[in-house]
C-alpha cells in the first residue's frame, strides 16, 4: 500500500526509460515577448475594439495571439513537452471587414430585389365556388308495364323429400292405417289414400294394398276384397303374402 502512495519521479530528473531524459533535456525553451512586442500587441486591440464589426472577430484573435500554454503528451515509453510560440504576424495580417449600416447600398438593393414568382399568391378565381348542380326531370315519363290479362302464375315446384324424410313419412301413415283398421276402417282408407298420393311407388306401397283389401273386409265389401286380392297376388305370389290374406279372409291356414 506504501509503494503504491510514494510520490511520483521526475523522468527529468532520472528514473525514466533509457533516452527519456535526453529527449525532454532537449526540448526547445520558451521564448519570452519584449515590451516592444507587447506595447504593438495592445495598440492593435485598441484599434479593434473600436470597431463594433471586429468584436467577434476580436475575442478570436486575442486568443490566439496570447496563448502560452503548454502541452504534455505521453505515449508508449516516452513523453514530450511542446510550447506554442506567439506569432506576432497573425495579428499584423487581420483584414477587418468595415460593418454595413441601416442604409447601406446593399441592404438597399436586397430590398428591391423582385420576390420569387413562385412564391406569388394565387388569383383570386383559382378558388371559386361551384354552384351545385340541379337534376333537372326527365322530359319522358317512366313506363312501367302492366300485367298481361289472363297470363298464368305456375306454381312453386315442391322441394323433393329426401329418402329419409320420406320413409319416415311412409311408416307414419301406413302405421296409423294399421292401428285403426279394425275399429275405423274409413279412417285407415283416408290414410291409405294419402300415401298413395304422396308415394305411389313408395318402400311400403305393398304393405298399403293389403291394409286396403282389409279395410274393404271390414267395411263388409267383401267382393271388392276378392278383385283386389286376386290382382295382388299376382304381383306377389309368395307363401308370405298368400299367409296375409288368408288370415284377412278368416280361412284356414292350409300350409303347417
Amino acid at each position: 500500500m506504501n509503494e503504491r502512495l510514494k510520490a511520483p519521479q521526475r523522468w527529468l530528473d532520472g528514473g525514466g526509460p533509457a533516452g527519456t531524459r535526453e529527449l525532454l533535456a532537449s526540448a526547445r525553451r520558451p521564448l519570452r515577448r519584449t515590451d516592444e512586442e507587447r506595447a504593438r500587441s495592445q495598440r492593435l486591440v485598441a484599434q479593434l475594439a473600436a470597431k463594433p464589426a471586429a468584436l467577434g472577430l476580436l475575442s478570436t484573435l486575442l486568443g490566439k495571439a496570447l496563448l502560452a500554454t503548454s502541452v504534455t503528451v505521453a505515449a508508449g515509453a516516452g513523453a514530450w513537452s511542446l510550447r506554442a510560440q506567439e506569432e506576432p504576424a497573425l495579428v499584423a495580417n487581420v483584414v477587418v471587414i468595415p460593418a454595413q449600416g441601416p442604409g447601406s447600398p446593399a441592404r438597399s438593393e436586397r430590398r428591391a430585389q423582385a420576390p420569387d414568382p413562385t412564391l406569388a399568391a394565387p388569383p383570386r378565381d383559382a378558388f371559386k365556388l361551384v354552384a351545385p348542380m340541379r337534376l333537372q326531370p326527365s322530359a319522358s315519363p317512366l313506363v312501367v308495364a302492366a300485367p298481361t290479362p289472363g297470363a298464368t302464375v305456375e306454381a312453386p315446384t315442391p322441394t323433393p323429400e329426401t329418402p329419409t324424410s320420406s320413409i319416415t313419412e311412409e311408416a307414419r301413415l301406413v302405421d296409423r292405417a294399421r292401428a285403426i283398421v279394425l275399429a275405423d276402417p274409413h279412417g285407415a282408407d283416408a290414410l291409405l289414400a294419402e300415401h298413395a298420393r304422396r308415394f305411389p311407388a313408395g318402400v311400403l306401397s305393398t304393405e298399403r294394398d293389403l291394409l286396403a283389401i282389409e279395410s274393404l273386409v271390414r267395411q263388409g265389401r267383401t267382393d271388392e276384397a276378392r278383385m283386389r286380392r286376386a290382382d295382388f297376388g299376382s304381383k306377389h305370389p309368395s307363401a308370405a303374402y298368400q299367409r296375409k290374406l288368408r288370415w284377412i279372409f278368416s280361412e284356414p291356414d292350409t300350409n303347417p
